[in-house]
């Protein structure tokens, strides 16, 4: 992943022009474009720059393409785009061709993970998951939720109900979830599982074994690890799971 700058240029910045900015930053978030979670901007003598970290170095070349950078345009605004350099922090971007599924999970980058390589898929690889609007605001929306009862859970210390969205499959925050699942495997016409967090809570080894299914019942701890990281499989509801450091 990259970070880039987008740079806005013209004789006066006014209100208008600033709302039409702050419209285009979301525009692109919610086509998968941008990852979206706290965008630092700046003014500089005529210029607004916001910066965004994208999938790919190519992510914003049709920029002057969408509609509302069009209108910034036709009131003279200038667009410009400044590849700043590669993100560190953050997994490389799925090169494969066809995986041959996919997993749904929140994370505070892009919620959709290649099977194969374990690397990020930009959203914009699979057709649009909200067809009333053409984009990705479903999972987009999602995604902010699940950062959002994450950070509360963990600064207040498992607090109950942020702890039950994150970990209780019959939450709404997860019953959202498999929804989702369910539309990226049909858009994407591939199979694709939603990661869930409970398990990463259970911490002995013998309790782990003994775990079902959360959704069906059925028997789903894997003797051996899927891909080196799951310790939990159901096919059945398509969900996986994986254990935190465990005592025996």
């Amino acid at each position: 992943m990259y970070i880039s700058n987008i740079i806005f240029s013209q004789k006066a910045i006014d209100e208008e022009i600033l709302d039409l900015i702050n419209i285009l930053i979301h525009f692109l978030h919610h086509q998968g474009v941008s990852i979206m979670l706290r965008n630092f901007s700046f003014q500089r003598n005529n210029e607004i720059v916001v910066q965004i970290k994208i999938p790919e170095q190519n992510s914003l070349a049709n920029i002057t393409e969408y509609k509302w950078s069009k209108k910034l345009l036709e009131v003279g605004v200038d667009i410009q785009v400044e590849i700043l350099g590669k993100d560190i922090e953050t997994n490389e971007v799925c090169i494969c061709s066809k995986p041959s599924f996919y997993i749904f999970l929140g994370t505070p980058n892009i919620p959709l993970v290649c099977g194969d390589c374990q690397n990020s898929v930009p959203l914009y690889r699979i057709p649009y998951t909200d067809e009333s609007d053409n984009n990705y605001y479903n999972i987009c929306c999602w995604n902010k939720e699940n950062l959002a009862w994450s950070e509360i859970e963990f600064y207040s210390f498992e607090e109950p109900f942020a702890h039950k969205q994150l970990c209780d499959i019959s939450s709404s925050h997860n019953k959202t979830a498999l929804e989702l699942r369910y539309i990226i495997e049909k858009v994407s016409q591939t199979k694709c599982y939603y990661y869930l967090e409970e398990l990463r809570y259970v911490k002995n080894l013998k309790i782990a074994k003994d775990k079902k299914c959360p959704c069906c019942g059925g028997i789903w701890y894997q003797k051996e690890k899927i891909l080196n990281l799951y310790d939990f499989k159901c096919d059945n509801c398509q969900i996986l799971s994986t254990l935190a450091n465990l005592d025996e």
